[in-house]
């Protein structure tokens, strides 16, 4: 398994299934408010192989109509799945 490249991938796919959108409907959404986003970033950062940058968090949750830290996991999972952000010791 690799390491994620995200923390906000998992939540950000719930949101958009919660609310009814595919990835294709907030790629387009994005596009229509001037973001280049496609179907296939949304995928990317919802399977966590993709990097997210700070801005990107804030336009998401703009789009869904959320608070970023919406988009944050939950602590739990978070104490969970740290380690795998961490730098390995040598």
């Amino acid at each position: 398994m690799k390491k994620p490249r995200n923390l906000i991938g998992g939540q950000l796919q719930k949101v958009r299934h919660a609310k009814g959108i595919s990835q294709m409907d907030l790629a387009a959404v994005g596009q229509i408010k001037g973001w280049d986003i496609s179907r296939y970033i949304i995928a990317k950062i919802e399977s966590g192989s993709r990097c997210v940058a700070d801005y990107e968090l804030v336009l998401l949750s703009e789009l869904l109509e959320v608070q970023a830290t919406d988009l944050l996991p939950h602590p739990k999972v978070w104490s969970a799945n740290r380690k795998h952000f961490m730098r390995q010791p040598q």
